[in-house]
């Protein structure tokens, strides 16, 4: 199967709308979603910045979604999707080897 091609980007480069948070996401981690739920139309509203589909603030973990305007982030009060942990131990894994190597250079 093919990876769908969208316009839009998940990557959203302004801060937390939960007053609690106010954190400056730079990325959404939607590659981090279960491949399960990425064939979702909520996974394709986040991914295309579309109303209509919730996911996690990386740091507070409440719901987000973007605004009817694809560009700015509001708070959510959808079931958003979640992070797959096998894949985010994986990343955290990598990411580790990643940092050790150039460290070692």
């Amino acid at each position: 199967m093919a990876t769908p091609s969208f316009h839009g980007s998940p990557w959203p480069d302004q801060a937390c709308p939960h007053p609690g948070c106010q954190r400056h996401i730079r990325d959404l981690l939607a590659e981090m979603v279960s491949t399960q739920d990425q064939q979702t139309p909520d996974f394709r509203a986040v991914v295309t910045q579309q109303p209509d589909g919730a996911i996690p603030c990386p740091y507070c973990q409440q719901a987000v979604e973007h605004a009817a305007d694809g560009k700015s982030l509001q708070i959510s009060a959808r079931i958003p999707l979640r992070y797959a942990r096998a894949k985010m131990e994986l990343r955290a894994k990598d990411y580790g080897a990643q940092k050790k190597l150039r460290w070692q250079s």
